[in-house]
């Protein structure tokens, strides 16, 4: 297999079975221009996006997620590699179920029983400063109402509060999804390796509660994201494209792998027998290396989490061909991930807008198009 650049048809004898064919797969399609908002022509001030090194990350991004939907401790969005969630005490027993009412499908949480505190080390290594803590915590009617964060640089050492006790309603008690978020960018690592998170619950407030009974308390937990401002080590964007190439009549995977578009041709040459072939194809550019599983077997094994953070782009494709002689195949890559698009309604000319504020409508997405029950 080899990547090639300009690729021509060949006329050979077609539909012989168990002959193979070149097929010159050619991608485009996979860039990203911006429009800054001027009082005149937008596209006048137009450009592609390039890749940069960078010394820091501008805005925060997501550091560590636990979304529990693997039914792991281990966090599932990771600066270097995965880290676990734990327990205080360390016995703590629990389960993993299904998640919040009018939760996803595939969408599932911690339930912990009797826990005085769930424990997030955060490493140093990589994170320039912290964010946000964000989580969803369903606390039971027999729980008491506070919930405090704390840290510190050990296991053992003294804890330190992280703003204000938070206390839960008591009508949002009997597992009722409640949206926490704390402030952690005030908090330093001081020179240390690791930061560890203690977010603790059954706080305070027991003579609120007249179900308290400590015994019979439990906790579902969802969502929980880091975020923060990373150092990239001056690493430059990745430019890679993955393919993944399926047989149409088994389902099963018959060619994977990727290669930097940047510093190639943007075409490939594989060799196929004869039949019909669906591929998936996607092009990140990021300093983060993209999810994907690592055994696909077959297409309905095949999905991407976004994990591009705020820095990066995802291009995907899906597309079928049949080979029955040698041909040259364009696949056209489209933006995946994140393409934000205003619409102004007020009579505003745009040099009075000294600040916009996007937010996310919902939960990431995971990009599993061969499957009939997306995941999330």
């Amino acid at each position: 297999m080899g990547i090639i650049a300009g690729c021509t048809p060949r006329n050979e004898t077609p539909n012989i079975e168990g002959d193979t064919y070149l097929v010159d797969l050619n991608f485009s399609g996979f860039e990203t221009r911006v429009r800054p908002i001027t009082s005149g022509q937008a596209d006048e001030h137009s450009k592609a996006l390039k890749t940069q090194a960078r010394n820091v990350d501008e805005y925060p991004t997501t550091l560590y997620y636990w979304s529990f939907d693997a039914a792991s401790l281990l966090s599932d969005y990771y600066q270097q590699s995965a880290i676990a969630l734990s327990f205080f005490p360390a016995s703590t027993a629990h389960s993993f179920l299904n998640g919040f009412p009018n939760s996803a499908v595939s969408n599932k949480l911690l339930e912990a029983r009797v826990v005085s505190a769930f424990i997030l080390p955060i490493p140093a290594a990589g994170i320039r400063r912290l964010d946000k803590l964000n989580v969803e915590l369903g606390l039971s009617k027999y729980s008491a109402l506070g919930v405090e964060l704390e840290y510190g640089f050990s296991r053992t050492s003294v804890l330190s509060l992280v703003g204000k006790q938070i206390t839960i309603p008591k009508e949002q008690l009997d597992f009722r999804k409640n949206t926490l978020s704390f402030d952690l960018s005030d908090l330093s690592f001081q020179d240390k390796d690791t930061m560890y998170l203690y977010l603790s619950v059954n706080r305070g407030q027991y003579s609120d509660n007249k179900n308290f009974n400590r015994s019979r308390s439990g906790v579902w937990i969802d969502n929980i994201r880091v975020s923060g401002i990373r150092n990239v080590r001056n690493d430059k964007l990745k430019n890679d494209i993955h393919y993944f190439i399926f047989d149409q009549k088994n389902n099963l995977i018959v060619d994977r792998g990727s290669f930097d578009a940047k510093n190639s041709a943007q075409s490939l040459r594989v060799e196929l027998p004869f039949g019909e072939y669906s591929t998936a194809t996607v092009y990140k550019n990021s300093v983060n290396d993209p999810f994907f599983p690592e055994v696909i077997n077959t297409k309905n094994d095949f999905y991407l989490r976004d994990s591009m953070g705020l820095d990066g782009r995802i291009f995907g494709s899906i597309d079928t061909f049949k080979v029955n002689r040698s041909l040259s195949q364009k696949i056209a890559l489209r933006r995946a991930y994140s393409q934000i698009r205003f619409e102004f309604t007020d009579v505003v000319a745009p040099s009075r807008v000294t600040q916009l504020r996007v937010y996310p409508a919902h939960h990431r997405y995971t990009w599993n198009p061969f499957s009939i029950v997306p995941r999330q």
